[in-house]
């Protein structure tokens, strides 16, 4: 305390010094002038007891006339000259103001910084309580319907809240402050729109998986081609089901809450989250495809070794001449057979993920 103590009255005797003094007081230092007393007081935060007593005994000094600490009653020996006060207050405000190294601006603006800034704090508070709602619905894995139609009527409500509230004051500082406000509240608007469309994406996942499920169902002895056509169309249903979904958010973003933002800030746009879900389809369509593939290997490879087999006991059960070339030549038929199956499983493989 002593040396804050000692930098202020360092302070107060350099603008002193530099003021346009009557003659009588050049010479004269500023304690020779003024009495000083400097009272500190704790936290008001963090040690609000402590503060709260010390403004008590601060308004003691100026308010009690038997405390023996009392500021008032005191009878200054200092020379104070008071038909010279208002000049001397004068002077040291001018001195201050054309100070180039200060930037203090006008008492009226900074009045509407700290309002408007409070009036700005509340309305957004207000707004991000009302949206809880919705946050929550796709934090518990729901898509938001009619997303956009909420989030603006939310953000108009909020900046009307403030407007109402912040209007009267310095019109440049409210503007200002309205404009930051906005760009708040489409930072956190753009923050639940993507995880509007991750959710979107998530469930374009699931609904392949219960769409391919379904249709092999129904399939009693699925062929490779049906195979591949429920695939195609689980894949088809997923595809359509994301765009659809995330091209009605974004259209409707344009149409509601762009109109109040005309946002240059965030990108409101579904391609990205459409590459991803594209890349996990791919994906998922490749091992499904491998799957199956290996499951009709697996049962031509079975088919090749009955018939084989068959063909080897018909051959030794009537063993010819030559009977190494018939059991080379029944294994090459075979084994065409087989890969023609093969070739014919392969064919009308879409090409995007195969």
């Amino acid at each position: 305390m002593a040396n804050l103590e000692a930098t202020l009255k360092l302070d107060m005797n350099r603008i002193w010094d530099s003021l346009k003094k009557p003659e009588i007081f050049t010479k004269v230092g500023i304690e020779e002038v003024f009495q000083f007393e400097f009272a500190f007081l704790p936290h008001k935060i963090l040690k609000s007891d402590e503060f709260l007593q010390g403004t008590k005994r601060l308004a003691k000094k100026f308010l009690d006339p038997e405390d023996p600490e009392g500021l008032l009653k005191k009878k200054s020996e200092k020379i104070v000259p008071s038909d010279g006060l208002a000049f001397y207050a004068q002077a040291i405000w001018d001195k201050i103001l054309n100070n180039k190294d200060l930037d203090l601006p006008s008492q009226q603006e900074l009045l509407a910084q700290y309002r408007c800034d409070e009036i700005s704090s509340i309305s957004f508070q207000k707004f991000i309580k009302n949206s809880e709602i919705h946050a929550s619905t796709i934090g518990n894995g729901k898509i938001v319907d009619s997303f956009a139609k909420k989030f603006s009527t939310l953000q108009s409500s909020c900046l009307e809240d403030f407007d109402n509230h912040a209007n009267r004051y310095s019109e440049s500082v409210f503007q200002r402050k309205y404009e930051d406000l906005k760009i708040k509240i489409e930072e956190y608007i753009h923050s639940i729109f993507l995880e509007q469309l991750s959710l979107i994406n998530s469930e374009s996942l699931q609904l392949f998986d219960s769409e391919l499920k379904e249709r092999l169902g129904k399939e009693k002895s699925p062929t490779a081609r049906s195979y591949r056509l429920c695939l195609e169309d689980a894949l088809e249903q997923a595809l359509n089901f994301f765009v659809s979904n995330a091209q009605s958010i974004c259209s409707h973003i344009k149409n509601y809450i762009l109109t109040i933002l005309a946002s240059v800030l965030s990108e409101w746009k579904y391609e990205k989250h459409q590459n991803e879900l594209l890349c996990v389809l791919g994906k998922k369509v490749l091992a499904a495809k491998k799957i199956e593939l290996a499951g009709r290997i697996k049962s031509i490879l079975v088919e090749f070794r009955t018939k084989f087999s068959e063909s080897l006991s018909n051959i030794f059960s009537d063993p010819g001449d030559n009977f190494p070339r018939d059991i080379l030549s029944e294994y090459e038929e075979l084994k065409e057979e087989a890969e023609e199956l093969l070739k014919i499983d392969m064919t009308g493989v879409p090409s995007l993920f195969w």
